[in-house]
């Protein structure tokens, strides 16, 4: 299974291109429909956080999910078009992924995909492609393509979902205004050897 997201241009512009068994499409984004790859990264983000029961996830879940308890989607559109990804977490280590087209003079939506994907398999392949973006481009070379900023906090969510490295200090207090404030805090040394490509 292939879950790409990569920029095509540098108007932009960028493409997801999916491919499961005989089945493999590409769908065009643009950056005009706002941060699209944060919202599919907040995604991830909220259907990992299902399997951990970790409160941050929980929250970005509450933000960013149709149904807090396990449903996500995310919908590129361009001129009239569109496809949606609908993702709904499973009890087990998978995704149901639904994927509905509507073309410009369409009146329904068309289902072409309807299966249960592997979710580490599926992050996996979306933190591949947020790999090379960063390695070949940048943080600040994705704003002066794709004109969105990179997410870079979901990003390290999801590395950190996968490689489980950060430690997350929540006993750090700061005077502010006269009241002490407890705050959280991570490693940006860790956090780093995330973003730093291999």
């Amino acid at each position: 299974m292939d879950f790409i997201y990569r920029l095509t241009d540098n108007c932009g512009w960028a493409e997801i291109e999916f491919s499961y068994g005989d089945f493999t499409q590409k769908y065009p984004v643009e950056y005009c429909l706002g941060d699209t790859l944060i919202q599919l990264l907040g995604g991830m983000v909220a259907l990992s956080g299902f399997r951990n029961n970790y409160k941050p996830f929980h929250a970005i879940a509450d933000y960013i999910c149709d149904d807090p308890d396990n449903d996500f989607s995310w919908a590129p559109h361009v001129a009239g078009t569109y496809a949606k990804f609908i993702f709904n977490s499973n009890n087990d280590n998978t995704v149901n992924l639904k994927i509905v087209e509507l073309f410009y003079n369409d009146i329904d939506e068309n289902c072409v995909f309807d299966k249960d994907i592997n979710l580490d398999d599926l992050i996996d392949s979306v933190l591949s492609s947020c790999d090379y973006i960063l390695k070949n481009y940048g943080i600040i070379g994705y704003y002066e393509n794709f004109w969105e900023e990179f997410p870079v906090s979901y990003y390290l969510l999801l590395k950190d979902y996968r490689e489980r490295k950060i430690n997350y200090d929540m006993s750090i207090e700061e005077e502010i205004d006269s009241k002490i404030v407890s705050m959280r805090k991570t490693n940006i040394f860790t956090e780093l050897e995330y973003i730093i490509p291999k």
